[in-house]
């Protein structure tokens, strides 16, 4: 009884790091940590937790690739090999917060919907387009101080050209899903379209979705899962 005690608390503070993760609020680094705390807070209970805590960074590591190598074969972005960047942050944010959004409504056995998938990933994405700095279009960070609202602040910017695109992005962040242009949302949904694939072809989910026009898994996304990490 106190072993599951134990794991049911942990488990609980492991959701709520997650939950802190996607809204940025807790950095990966951080974030890694915490878990490798929640791990040895008890060692006899650290095999019991390792496999669904430790799994969730390689989740959302395969995921993250898997959909920027979608990303690629659709749009031609390139595949994005350094995890400093804001490319490959902001792909780990929004994918994980579609992966939270499938695992909540697979655990409470509805209907996973693409569109409020398509949601979340903006919502992710959106999250890193606020707070994290891309030195490759904004240039050298200047000043880490923020603004009131938790963005950068001007002062940080060495050209105005850099800050012009972090407005612009923001922007973009702001807008809610539904507002988006067609062009948009179709990169969101082909995130949520790839995951969902590759769980299907893992057996790992069941069939149950709503807003999924099979049309739109082209070769691409087909081709991204068969191939995997190969």
């Amino acid at each position: 009884l106190e072993a599951k005690s134990f794991v049911f608390k942990q488990i609980k503070r492991y959701q709520l790091c997650q939950r802190l993760f996607i809204d940025r609020r807790l950095s990966e680094k951080l974030f890694l940590i915490e878990l490798g705390a929640i791990l040895i807070r008890k060692k006899s209970h650290s095999l019991v937790l390792s496999t669904e805590i430790m799994a969730l960074s390689k989740e959302i590591d395969y995921y993250a690739k898997l959909s920027n190598r979608c990303l690629d074969q659709l749009y031609g972005y390139g595949e994005e090999k350094d995890h400093t960047s804001f490319g490959w942050k902001s792909n780990c944010t929004s994918v994980a917060a579609a992966l939270h959004y499938i695992s909540e409504r697979q655990t409470q056995n509805q209907t996973v919907d693409v569109e409020a998938a398509s949601s979340a990933v903006h919502e992710g994405w959106g999250k890193a387009a606020k707070t994290e700095w891309d030195e490759r279009k904004y240039g050298t960070r200047l000043s880490t101080k923020l603004s009131d609202n938790g963005t950068f602040d001007p002062a940080a910017f060495g050209t105005e050209s850099g800050l012009t695109k972090y407005q612009t992005r923001l922007k973009l962040a702001k807008t809610r899903y539904s507002s988006l242009s067609e062009e948009d949302k179709e990169k969101d949904r082909a995130v949520v379209e790839v995951i969902l694939m590759d769980l299907e072809t893992n057996e790992k989910t069941h069939k149950d979705y709503a807003n999924l026009r099979v049309n739109r898994i082209d070769n691409a996304i087909r081709d991204t899962v068969l191939l995997k990490m190969a």
